[in-house]
């Protein structure tokens, strides 16, 4: 299970890849259904729920916005 840690500059690091990721990345783990855990790295807080719901409204606000520009609003 991969273990990404949200750091208090809203920073999110994979704790499998070593790196800094996205929201989007956050997103892809949800559409491949794999197992993964989100906390907060100063609280150790368990925060998966919360950046799952980000992540979701992240492309629902994308899904949107484009389709405004299409109608030409």
């Amino acid at each position: 299970m991969e273990v990404i840690k949200k750091y208090t500059n809203r920073k999110l690091y994979s704790t499998t890849l070593s790196k800094y990721v996205k929201l989007e990345y956050v997103l892809d783990l949800v559409k491949t259904n794999q197992k993964f855990s989100v906390i907060k790295n100063d609280t150790k807080i368990d925060i998966t729920r919360e950046t799952m719901m980000q992540s979701l409204a992240l492309v629902e606000l994308s899904q949107n916005s484009i389709a405004a520009i299409i109608r030409g609003q």
